[in-house]
């Protein structure tokens, strides 16, 4: 009965750290606002709060003349701090190490601090760092299909 408490007082304090959560003072809608001022006429594919390169940010989306812009806005002061223009390759990339960082952190609950696809051996691999709960930085080498290889 005791290993059970314990085992469940971790399982919960894994999973309250790996939600982590932000309150942004600047709303979504607010954002996106000033997202779209950047990219006039432009229609907005995707908006969402994450976390991406190592802060917090308020990222769209926004799709004008063919072309998928993408702007990142600070979620707590509302300014504008990335703007860049994704070609489908990037946009390919950018959802396999989507895919990457979800399954190192099921390996390693926590929070994602980088990412990167990187060749060895010729094959296709992803090393993502983790900070885990215990402030530790862990790092995961997933293969080309997102399996664990070490950590």
């Amino acid at each position: 009965m005791k290993n059970l408490i314990i085992t469940s007082i971790f399982l919960f304090s894994a999973v309250a750290f790996a939600q982590k959560e932000i309150h942004p003072k600047i709303s979504q809608e607010e954002a996106q606002k000033t997202a779209l001022a950047t990219v006039p006429g432009g229609v907005v594919k995707e908006g969402e709060l994450e976390h991406e390169s190592g802060k917090w940010i308020w990222s769209f989306d926004i799709q004008s003349g063919g072309k998928i812009h993408e702007i990142w806005v600070d979620p707590m002061k509302g300014n504008i701090i990335k703007t860049s223009i994704e070609t489908p390759k990037h946009e390919a990339k950018e959802t396999l190490l989507d895919k990457a960082e979800a399954a190192a952190k099921q390996a390693v609950p926590g929070e994602v601090v980088s990412s990167k696809e990187m060749k060895k051996h010729g094959q296709k691999m992803y090393m993502v760092r983790i900070k885990d709960k215990n402030g530790k930085t862990q790092t995961v080498t997933l293969d080309g299909s997102f399996n664990v290889v070490t950590k």
